[in-house]
């Protein structure tokens, strides 16, 4: 469940109990006006959020209304009314559909069965915990669906998705149900494969699609976002139509399905993944690179991966980033001094790949060069200096500490930060209470969640302060404005206790 359909789910649960506790207690217009305010939240639900809420108000319902309903007694009917709309009536039921009463679920879902508005709350009780619930949310769902535009349909198609991982109720039964519907529409599954809910796409992907619908497939495929399911109609495009699939497919933006086709060649076709494999040894996605070698050196062993990527430097465009990456992953040292003019490159992914091809080459070497990128105007070539200094371990913090003071650019500064606060135990307390003083509240709030790491490791290392550094520390924690006296106290302690 995700956080949007969490935060929802708990910003109405409220809502609904005093909404179903008004229609018990309240006089016929307050009735009126809560199934109408109930039906508005139902209305205006996400597919995701229903199930969170179903379990929300159960549990409330069952605190605030226990008492009233054993003093005065209860029914269905205790919540409806004469006058009630049919939409007023349909909030009201779906409401009574999250009771914690078996009777009034199993009543509330075989009334439901008049609206095809319905089918998703009618659908989330065929997992019920009560057998008989279950019964009659089956015997329900097949008469809502019926009376269900396609459009109310589709919405559901979520709830089955999450009924899919669900193992309380016989989903094979359900899903038999609705495909049996679906049939009678045309166009439906063409229409869910466009949907606008995720889950209704994969969804239609997992359970309804056939081979009948490939050419609808490859037609929506690239305009497909969501990553996970571009893969499914990957699979299944290779599936039934490989010839016609394979050059799309490892093409895509989306390393995986990219891996995927290729080790799928190589399976399967291993010339031809020879072939795409020489081509793909300069991509520029490393795993897709890394498979493309491995391919490469399997079936022809004498190939020099060197030699390639050194005329591939006379490439352009994607194709040079990757000839940088590979040479940096295939040359040596003496390399460096061809890689090192594209530093000054204005494509950012060149930058970054000449970059890891230097630390990956000669780390030590090319430290220094590397810590000056951090001025880089380019955002990306920043981050990834930022990442190769960590992964080396090569920081030079003095040399940061002064970047950091001489930047105007926030996100610099953050990744300065960042760096300085991975020095060691004392050195890095000095960092932490530097940055303490500064503007940002954001870099003010990395470093008070650092002081607190920092106390809470302190006994994993025996690393005494020299006296330079507690004269230091003491003075700085005297200016430390945005930090508690408490705090302040605490790594006073700390300091005294080691250098005793």
């Amino acid at each position: 469940m995700s956080n949007t359909a969490a935060g929802q789910a708990a910003s109405h649960k409220y809502a609904v109990t005093e909404l179903l506790l008004s229609l018990l207690t309240g006089p016929r217009r307050n009735k009126l006006k809560a199934a109408e305010s109930l039906y508005s939240i139902f209305a205006e639900l996400s597919p995701d959020t229903i199930g969170r809420l179903d379990c929300y108000v159960r549990e409330w319902h069952r605190l605030y209304m226990y008492r009233h309903r054993c003093l005065n007694g209860f029914c269905l009917d205790s919540y409806l009314d004469d006058m009630m709309s049919d939409k007023e009536r349909l909030g009201v039921l779906i409401a009574a559909s999250f009771d914690p009463s078996g009777h009034i679920r199993q009543e509330a879902v075989e009334r439901l069965a008049a609206f095809g508005e319905a089918v998703p709350y009618i659908a989330l009780r065929t997992n019920d915990w009560v057998n008989n619930v279950r019964r009659s949310a089956v015997s329900a769902l097949i008469r809502a669906m019926e009376s269900a535009t396609d459009n109310q349909l589709l919405r559901s198609l979520p709830m089955f998705h999450k009924l899919s991982r669900c193992g309380r109720g016989s989903f094979d039964e359900t899903l038999a149900l609705l495909q049996n519907e679906i049939a009678k529409r045309a166009g439906f599954i063409e229409k869910a494969m466009r949907s606008g809910y995720t889950n209704a796409r994969r969804f239609c992907v997992t359970h309804l699609l056939t081979p009948d619908y490939i050419d609808t497939i490859f037609e929506i495929y690239s305009r497909e976002r969501e990553p996970f399911i571009r893969l499914l109609y990957a699979d299944i495009m290779l599936e039934h139509t490989p010839d016609r699939a394979v050059n799309t497919l490892l093409q895509d933006k989306c390393p995986r399905i990219a891996v995927n086709t290729l080790n799928y060649l190589y399976e399967r076709f291993p010339s031809e993944a020879l072939a795409k494999a020489k081509t793909l040894i300069f991509a520029r996605n490393g795993g897709l690179r890394s498979l493309a070698q491995f391919i490469v050196r399997n079936m022809e062993p004498n190939t020099d991966l060197r030699a390639c990527y050194l005329d591939g430097l006379s490439r352009t465009g994607s194709d040079l980033v990757g000839s940088i990456f590979g040479l940096g992953e295939h040359g040596s040292a003496a390399d460096c001094a061809l890689l090192e003019p594209y530093l000054g490159s204005r494509q950012p992914a060149v930058v970054k790949a000449a970059m890891c091809a230097l630390m990956a080459l000669d780390s030590r070497k090319y430290s220094d060069v590397i810590t000056e990128q951090l001025l880089s105007p380019m955002q990306g070539a920043t981050k990834t200096a930022a990442q190769l200094l960590r992964k080396y371990h090569c920081c030079d913090y003095e040399r940061i500490l002064e970047i950091y003071r001489s930047s105007d650019s926030a996100i610099t500064q953050r990744r300065c930060a960042a760096l300085l606060l991975t020095a060691p135990k004392w050195q890095g307390l000095l960092y932490t209470l530097t940055i303490m003083d500064d503007e940002d509240e954001e870099l003010r709030n990395i470093c008070h969640c650092s002081i607190s790491s920092w106390a809470a490791n302190f006994n994993k290392s025996y690393t005494k302060p020299t006296a330079a550094q507690a004269a230091q520390i003491e003075a700085l924690l005297k200016n430390a404005r945005h930090l508690p006296e408490k705090v302040k106290k605490e790594i006073l302690f700390l300091l005294h206790t080691d250098m005793r």
